[in-house]
């Protein structure tokens, strides 16, 4: 939990049981940050806060967070994956959301085109962190949206050849390509250039 009082940001946690309660505090003012410890049937003490530990560190570095709803109102802001900041290309990351809307490989049915930029719509109510889990994974790694895959439109072997050169550039950063689609046709290209990268993959459908 996270909460605002005048001159001081409040963070609180409360753990399985024995239920020990943690609280940082950090001025407004100073800058300085307290950790409070104790049980809910004990006075809270407040402590200094320890120098950093190996995840602070890790923390430290340039990461990119999701715009949040006290900042900008979920119906407003960027049109990116969870409102991520964008960015050209897959360098320096750790991770990316990349979109290839084609559906020239349907038989049937077309609209999957359109799946990357419904995805980015819907993710704007997805939150940084999952209470139940304890999973934060902004704070450890650098993500970001470098938008679409620009395939052609009219001709789907040459799509084919496009998706695969762009993976081939996003892998070639060391970065993990999160992709929103596309019908299933961009499974081909897109283990093609992970299969030269690091070897035979499989696929779990």
């Amino acid at each position: 939990m996270r909460n605002k009082v005048p001159g001081w940001i409040v963070f609180a946690f409360l753990t399985k049981p024995p239920r020990t309660a943690w609280l940082g505090m950090q001025s407004r003012v100073t800058g300085k940050v307290y950790r409070v410890i104790g049980r809910p049937e004990l006075r809270l003490e407040l402590r200094p806060k320890p120098g950093p530990t190996k995840k602070d560190l890790t923390m430290s570095k340039d990461l990119f967070q999701p715009l949040g709803g006290n900042e900008m109102p979920r119906f407003g802001g960027p049109a990116t994956m969870m409102r991520l900041p964008t960015r050209e290309n897959a360098k320096g990351l750790d991770a990316c959301f990349v979109g290839v809307p084609l559906d020239t490989g349907t038989s049937n049915r077309p609209g999957a085109r359109f799946g990357p930029r419904q995805i980015r719509a819907e993710s704007c109510l997805l939150r940084p962190y999952n209470m139940a889990t304890r999973a934060a994974p902004f704070d450890s790694l650098k993500v970001a949206d470098i938008g679409d895959v620009a395939i052609n439109t009219f001709n789907l072997q040459k799509s084919i050849g496009i998706i695969e050169a762009a993976y081939d550039g996003i892998l070639a950063e060391n970065c993990r390509p999160l992709t929103l689609g596309g019908d299933h046709t961009i499974t081909l290209p897109i283990l093609r250039a992970m299969a030269r990268k690091h070897g035979p993959v499989g696929l779990v459908h």
